[in-house]
Formats: C-alpha cells, structure tokens, sequence
C-alpha cells in the first residue's frame, strides 16, 4: 500500500477552532507539561486566564474568531513549512507491515493522509476519523522534533493507526499511550527514523512487552498481559 500525504495551511477558521481547543484543555495540557504555541496577543492572556477557571464563554471565541481574521492570520506564514515537509515526501512511502497490522489486529490504515500545518498548538495532533494529521510549525518552517518533519508526520499517523483497535479498547492511559506510540516508531521505522527519540515521560513498564516482532504482532494479547500484571486496584498503570 503506497501511503500518500497532502501538506496544506490550516485556514483562519481551522486556526480560531484549533486555539480554541487548546484553551479549553489547558489544564490538562499544563499538567502534563506539554509547550503550547499559542499568539502572542494581550486577548490571548485574557483568554488564558479565563480558561484556567473555566469560564470561556461565546463570546470569547467570537474575540479570538475575530483577532484571528482581522489581525493575525496570513496564509503565507506556512509556506516555508510546507516546502520543507514536500521536501520529504519525494520517496515512495511503503510499509507492508501496516497492512499486516491491519489485518492482524485492525491498524486504521488511509491510503491518504491530510497534513495540515498550524503556527499553534503542542506540537502533532491526529484526527482518526478523517485520516487529518495537524503539525506545528512556524513562519521560518522549523518544527518542534527537531529539522525532520517526518518525525511528527509518523508518530501521529501511528497514533491513528492504534486509537480505536488498541488505546480505546483497552482504556490505554495517556503516558503510556504515548510510549506505546514511541516503540512502534523506534522498532518499524528506524531506516526512515534512524535518530528518533522517546518523550520524557515517567518510566512505565510497558517498554519490557513490546520487544519483538512477535509482540507486536500479537499486540491485543501483550496488553491484555500487561493490563493484567501491572493494573491490581492498588497500583494502577
């Protein structure tokens, strides 16, 4: 299966609604310490504080909808960023063992992925429903991971891939969601990944499950062991 990517700027719209996300989790964003790219803008602060306490209301989002159009977006300011993951994306892109995942245990496989870039924001966000990876970067078109956009592009197309059949299925805690979505990234796409490094998280055990071809292989069986030897009422995962 020959995976294709389609690199676009999020519009105006799509940026108000993206930031508007992002303020109404910024609790859980903050609390798991994760860096958000947001506009530097005295309304944003405002908004920042009203969102901490919970009270966003409808017309704070029709503020920011308006700062957005009126002051702040230009579609050029993605240009350099989208040259720069085109620049990636001249080679074939196959992975026969997605679709052996697929059929294995259902990996959510699209023959085409929509990349939009977005100048706010933690950094990747995947929408699994629509195939829709969202990466941030900024009007110099430098990216969060480090130069290789890629690096962003593969770990929320895994994200997608396992959301449903295993992070949904087996109520997969976010950090271990991620470090699950770090192996897979470190054990299948080395070649195309070769300096790819695992977030910083706290050390969870799920790194001693997934070591081989095998485990991944049976990777529903793997959790189901692991959820049964790490997860008693006493200590959760």
């Amino acid at each position: 299966m020959n995976i294709k990517f389609k690199v676009v700027a999020n519009s105006s719209q799509q940026e108000t609604d993206l930031i508007w996300d992002k303020l109404k989790m910024i609790r859980f964003l903050e609390d798991h310490r994760y860096l958000i790219s947001l506009p530097d803008h005295p309304l944003i602060d405002q908004l920042l504080e009203k969102a901490r306490i919970n009270a966003l209301n409808d017309s704070d989002y029709q503020a920011l909808s308006d700062l957005m159009e009126q002051s702040i977006y230009c579609s050029s300011d993605y240009q350099v960023g989208i040259e720069a993951i085109q620049a990636c994306l001249n080679q074939q892109f196959d992975y026969p063992f997605l679709t052996r995942y697929n059929k294995l245990w259902n990996f959510k496989l699209f023959a085409e992925y929509e990349v939009r870039l977005t100048l706010y924001g933690p950094g990747g966000e995947y929408r699994p429903d629509s195939g829709t990876i969202i990466i941030l970067t900024t009007k110099s078109g430098s990216f969060r991971r480090g130069d290789n956009p890629l690096v962003t592009m593969i770990h929320e197309m895994i994200h997608i891939g396992l959301e449903e059949a295993i992070i949904q299925t087996y109520n997969i805690p976010h950090i271990v969601k991620e470090q699950i979505v770090d192996l897979f990234a470190q054990f299948h796409f080395s070649d195309l990944l070769p300096n790819y490094l695992m977030q910083t998280f706290v050390p969870i055990r799920i790194k001693d499950y997934l070591k081989s071809q095998a485990d991944w292989d049976t990777l529903p069986e793997v959790l189901d062991r692991f959820i049964r030897e790490n997860n008693p009422p006493n200590n959760p995962l």
